[in-house]
């Protein structure tokens, strides 16, 4: 027989005096009929008569002194004519303030359609109104508060208000009984571009706007990294903290100390709190906050004790993020407020208040701010690889993003030049951003997705949320197709028939473009030429391969050399047709080898297989010769070891379970998939045959096909630009389809040893292991534009256009690294995969393309030239076939801005909000300051004002002459509105 005495999280006040509460555990103890306690600590002394047993336990509560350190007490309990004494030292505990945010994660699809996900936050947002109505007269911390995690959830939520209600809400946002965060979908992600975050808040920040308020916290949930800019974003947007919710399922959490400040590349920084790892984003509904005060009780001391051991939390003041309901999209609830009322009547601590997340950051920095630390670098995302469960529509994706940045910038220039004639298709630009954050977003299927793939759920939700992808894309394709349209209206050439190419990107540039023109106009007997409008000299032109909507509308396609393009401008081509046609494209036979000025290539003349690529300026092999993987080479890969999703117990949770994802992780062996060290099989072509080898004027190209394992045909197109320095790379392969789990990948063994790897980031770029946050995902990273690996002797930059991840150095899959040491120069693209056991689609099959280009050059990195590189290849210099005989203006060639320096992009432009003015964003690239004067063509600014990157007016900046004094810091985003 035993006894023991531990302290608890729980004071409370007896006669106005403060008592911690201590529970005596008897152990072997059945039938007695009084309970003694006598307790000497230091210098004081207590006897407790305890007369009654508890039904079902043994253990009693009884109150003690607070404790402030360890303490050894003296205890002596008798049970009856029974006497034990020990020693016993008591631990002290925080005096716990713990906050409650009430909120639901946004998914947009997951729980249900996601039409049906949307018509739930209708009746949703009435219940917080009337909840908040019928708390209104209880103690101010226990008023029922609500935090609108996303934009979305609110965009969709006040659709269902009547005007007398949408009133009522925003009097409540007012009262600070609810909170607006700004960020339009739960998942921010490396896949968005800049511009596409910083849109993302601009709904948050128009509502919030109407309702008198500002915007002080951002939230994101149920994800595992963020862009590395939104520190700077939010905090020039006048956030300071950042609520985040790990989800470790398939994914790691970070290596820090919780709360921490989260500094960007140009040095803003935001504080930020992550959940713990342990509970994802359901804090409050794990210790029963959205149950009972019974199952609060029990639970809530519990995992604070636990807290202060492992939870990696030093403070006494902490947020419990609680849905309404246990999982994502989940209805209000009211109950959490009768809890906390009572819980507050019992005890004095913990103290439960329910907040908004602003008033909870803005005590603790005031009382904690001091202490905590500071912490630079990138938060790449793991779950950034489920990209790949839908490679096509990913490649669709990143091909609209440059689509909305041709149609906004160009239809901006528009507007600048002609305001009154010009209509600037602003509705139509708001629109698609909102579509563009559903594509975006990785959130791809319904729970069931690979557990029951043929359900209704699971293949309606696929469908669904693939619409948003389709409606995205072909809405900004017309808004780019029209500007450009409305561009060669400004331009004439001197010929019948011409070719405007325009350069939506803020730097002069020269590059290969190709163009679609009518065969009707084209006789057998007549040559084209192409001729610079201005200057009169030829281009170097060849006929290349029409794409089917060319065959279906009756063109063909000519591409050609585009020099000196203005940066944010455009420029006249005149199409002449004379002389007798000859096919310009020469077959090669019989050899192994081509070249150009700037490459020398070998390849296998049986199989194509590319085995050699010489820098010819600085006589440098390209490719690892050593290494076990080809340039190029198609790898499919699968799992040994079947995988099966069986869902049918993953919500039969224990009633005494606290830790949410310890739990999942013990019941599923498919959590984190695949496991390490799973065994995994890889295949790649052996039949592999050279089908020619094609010389013209601007490319030599060499065409293979092959085959392998689930992959029936694979097309691979390598192409010498002759006329500028770079290789392409056009990968083409029909899949078939399949429920096993799989992974498909290209490699790219580039010969650098001791490899010093930068990757293209939001903002700028980063250092993969050395500059990224301990805990943020290692065996896959997501590339916005570009990787720049280098040694002593190279230096390649390496840009994919369909397929944003990559890994690098081996295949990582299965991994799950917490260091990463790279130690040879290859990229995997990792093109598919379907690896998720939820949210995702189980399988994908089809016909596919993966673009990528390559260059070299002399070693030392240069971030200007990367950028360029990159940036240019994700958008291109696009070009529109014009008939003259439209009436148009006597302009050859036109740039709309003028003395952007090297070391800044434009990465954002629009028309204002307010319609006062044009938006234009400047970013600093290579982490110098930059001053420069903004001047635009024909143009005058008479007014300039710097903004937050959400419009709010900060100071006027110094106009003279029309134009605009500008100085940006290192790596310095900087919106402003300008005023002609």
């Amino acid at each position: 027989m035993d006894f023991n005495i531990e302290s608890t999280v729980l004071f409370h006040k007896v006669k106005g005096k403060l008592y911690q509460i201590a529970k005596l555990r008897l152990f072997e103890f059945e039938d007695y009929k009084q309970v003694r306690l006598i307790l000497n600590i230091e210098d004081w002394k207590e006897e407790y008569r305890i007369t009654h047993k508890k039904e079902g336990c043994n253990y009693f509560d009884i109150d003690i002194l607070p404790l402030n350190e360890d303490t050894k007490c003296k205890a002596i309990l008798k049970i009856d004519n029974f006497k034990l004494e020990k020693d016993i030292t008591l631990k002290p505990h925080r005096k716990w303030d713990v906050h409650i945010q009430n909120f639901t994660h946004t998914d947009i699809g997951f729980t249900d359609l996601p039409s049906r996900v949307a018509k739930s936050y209708r009746e949703a947002i009435k219940s917080i109104i009337g909840f908040c109505d019928e708390t209104k007269d209880f103690d101010d911390d226990c008023k029922y508060r609500w935090n609108a995690e996303t934009g979305y959830w609110l965009d969709q939520a006040i659709r269902g208000l009547d005007e007398h209600q949408l009133k009522k809400f925003k009097s409540l946002v007012k009262k600070d009984r609810i909170e607006l965060t700004p960020l339009y979908v739960a998942h921010t992600s490396e896949f968005n571009d800049e511009e596409i975050l910083i849109r993302s808040m601009y709904f948050g920040f128009e509502f919030a706007k109407e309702c008198g308020v500002k915007i002080e916290t951002a939230m994101a949930s149920d994800s595992t990294g963020q862009p590395w800019i939104l520190p700077q974003i939010l905090s020039k947007s006048g956030i300071k903290y950042f609520s985040t919710a790990v989800n470790t399922g398939m994914a790691k959490a970070l290596k820090l100390p919780r709360p921490f400040y989260w500094k960007s590349l140009d040095g803003s920084k935001i504080l930020l709190l992550d959940t713990d790892e342990r509970q994802a984003y359901q804090e409050g509904v794990m210790v029963g906050l959205a149950e009972n005060y019974d199952i609060v009780y029990k639970k809530l001391p519990q995992y604070l004790a636990n807290l202060e051991v492992e939870g990696n939390f030093q403070f006494d003041l902490i947020a419990f993020r609680t849905p309404g309901y246990p999982g994502d999209n989940t209805k209000p609830n009211v109950t959490v407020s009768y809890i906390v009322d009572e819980w507050n009547r019992k005890w004095e601590y913990p103290k439960l208040r329910i907040s908004t997340y602003t008033s909870y950051f803005k005590k603790f920095e005031r009382k904690y701010g001091d202490r905590l630390k500071t912490f630079y670098g990138a938060w790449p995302d793991w779950w950034v690889n489920y990209h790949g469960a839908t490679a096509f529509e990913t490649g669709i994706n990143r091909n609209t993003h440059t689509d909305i940045i041709d149609g906004e910038r160009l239809s901006c220039l528009l507007k600048i030049r002609n305001p009154k004639l010009y209509n600037y298709p602003k509705n139509e630009l708001k629109e698609i951003y909102k579509t563009i954050h559903l594509a975006d977003e990785a959130d791809w299927g319904a729970y069931s997705s690979v557990s029951e793939p043929d359900s209704l759920q699971s293949r309606g939700q696929i469908l669904e949320e693939a619409s948003f992808v389709y409606q995205a894309a072909i809405n900004a394709k017309e808004v780019a197709e029209n500007a450009k349209r409305q561009v060669a209206k400004i331009a004439s050439s001197n010929t019948e028939f011409g070719i405007v190419v325009t350069n939506s990107l803020s730097w002069a540039r020269s590059g290969v473009v190709e163009v679609s023109i009518p065969k009707k106009i084209i006789s057998k007997k007549k040559n084209i030429r192409i001729l610079d409008s201005k200057t009169g000299k030829e281009m170097m032109s060849q006929f290349v391969e029409p794409d089917i909507h060319d065959k279906q509308t009756g063109k063909i396609r000519i591409a050609f050399t585009a020099e000196y393009i203005p940066g944010m401008g455009f420029k006249m081509f005149d199409l002449v047709m004379d002389g007798s046609h000859k096919n310009e494209i020469e077959n090669i036979a019989n050899k192994n080898e081509i070249e150009n000025s700037f490459y020398k290539i070998k390849y296998d003349s049986a199989t194509g297989q590319i085995t050699s690529i010489v820098d010819k300026e600085l006589d440098e092999e390209l490719i690892d010769k050593d290494s076990k993987f080809n340039f190029n080479q198609l790898i499919y890969e699968s799992p040994e070891r079947p995988r099966f999703v069986d869902l049918s117990t993953h919500m039969d949770m224990p009633k005494d379970v606290i830790f949410l994802q310890p739990y999942y992780q013990s019941l599923h062996d498919f959590y984190d998939y695949p496991r390490k060290g799973e065994k995994l099989n890889r295949w790649s072509p052996k039949d592999q045959k050279l089908i020619e080898v094609r010389k013209g004027k601007i490319y030599t190209e060499i065409i293979t096909t092959s085959s392998t394992y689930m992959c029936p045909k694979a097309i691979s197109h390598f192409i010498l630009d002759n006329c500028f320095k770079r290789i392409l790379i056009r990968n083409y392969i029909v899949k078939n389809e399949t429920l096993d789990a799989e992974a498909v990948y290209y490699s790219f063994p580039f010969n650098l040893s001791s490899p010093k790897f930068k990757l293209s980031c939001h903002g700028g770029f980063y250092k993969p292991e050395e500059e990224q946050l301990p805990g943020s995902c290692k065996d896959w990273y997501c590339i916005q534009k570009w990787i720049d690996v280098s040694n002593d002797k190279l230096d390649i930059i390496w840009s994919p256009v369909e397929a944003p991840l990559v890994q690098l150095g081996d295949i990582n899959t299965g991994k799950w690294l917490d260091k990463i040491n790279i130690d040879n120069g290859t990229i995997f693209s990792f093109v598919m995969n379907n690896y998720w056991w939820t949210n995702s689609p189980a399988s994908q099959g089809g016909r596919f393309w993966f673009n990528y280009a390559i260059s070299s050059k002399r070693p030392g990195f240069d971030p200007v030239y990367s950028n360029k590189f990159g940036w240019s290849i994700h958008v291109p210099l696009s070009t529109i076939f014009v008939d003259s005989k439209d009436k148009r203006d006597d302009i050859k060639e036109y740039n709309f801005i003028e003395n952007i320096p090297d070391n800044v992009m434009i990465i954002g432009m629009k028309e204002s909000e307010s319609g006062k003015g044009i938006i234009i964003r400047l970013l600093e690239i290579s982490g110098e300051e930059s001053s420069f004067r903004l001047k635009f063509s024909d143009r005058s600014i008479k007014n300039a004002y710097l903004t937050t990157p959400v419009e709010e007016d900060i100071k006027v900046k110094k106009v003279l002459n029309g134009v605009a004094n500008i100085l940006l810091h290192h790596y310095e985003l900087v919106t402003l509105r300008v005023v002609f």
